[in-house]
């Protein structure tokens, strides 16, 4: 077994690390809890952009009871993704030179709290920046 490591970021704040069979896509699908999985890819010039594989439920946006996942909070804004996630999300590293996905590194774990569960203690801030030097593929267009 090619064995990678990664991890799945729950709706209700939680996440947790697992294993899977790189070569065994239908793992993924059955950590997602989903039929179909598609790859998010992260802003283009993002930082970040090779050193990540993110997989959502395809169908997320289509379930009825589907709730937006809070780490959209933390991910979105770090990935440059421009529109919230549904669903679990699942965070592996980037492929390698065969295009394999590979083991999520310390680097992007460390930019994500241990968890987003709601506690007194816990503050999420909101801040909204417009940089018009480039297109982000802003989806209601360059602001």
């Amino acid at each position: 077994m090619n064995e990678v490591r990664g991890i799945v970021l729950r709706p209700n704040g939680e996440r947790e690390w697992f294993a899977m069979d790189k070569d065994d896509w239908q793992e993924l699908d059955s950590v997602l809890g989903c039929r179909v999985f598609t790859s998010v890819r992260p802003f283009a010039g993002n930082q970040y952009a090779e050193q990540v594989s993110i997989f959502v439920d395809d169908e997320g946006l289509l379930h009825p009871d589907s709730v937006g996942n809070i780490w959209s909070c933390v991910i979105c804004p770090i990935f440059e993704i421009p529109q919230i996630l549904f669903g679990n999300i699942v965070l592996l590293g980037g492929a390698d030179e065969f295009g394999d996905v590979t083991d999520l590194h310390g680097e992007i774990v460390n930019l994500l709290p241990p968890s987003m569960r709601p506690s007194p203690e816990m503050q999420i801030r909101f801040q909204i920046t417009l940089d018009t030097t480039r297109d982000r593929g802003h989806p209601c267009g360059t602001p």
